[in-house]
């Protein structure tokens, strides 16, 4: 389950045909302003660090198990380096960590 709603966070909303099994008329979505769109998409890494520390933490059970993947199934501390970076500087110099 968490890996489809991984997929759907990396995909982004559906595009094209949705099915409508019901045969109902669908009631419009509200369309967000662009500010909720932008402050949506900023959102969204966020959104998938979490999902996938969650699906680690799922699949953490089999650690002791044969092929099981320590490179593959790690969290995530961070967004991306620059956000690493900016965190390990300061705690560098205020020597809480030896710098790598």
């Amino acid at each position: 389950m968490f890996l489809l709603i991984i997929e759907a966070e990396i995909r982004g909303p559906p595009r094209g045909r949705v099915r409508n099994p019901s045969g109902r008329p669908r009631a419009p979505a509200p369309v967000p302003n662009e500010s909720e769109r932008i402050a949506k998409e900023e959102r969204r890494p966020t959104r998938i660090k979490g999902y996938w520390n969650q699906l680690c933490a799922v699949v953490e059970v089999w650690r002791e198990s044969d092929g099981y993947d320590l490179v593959r199934w790690q969290r995530v501390s961070f967004l991306d380096a620059a956000a690493e970076a900016a965190y390990q500087r300061p705690v560098a110099e205020a020597g809480l960590r030896k710098a790598e």
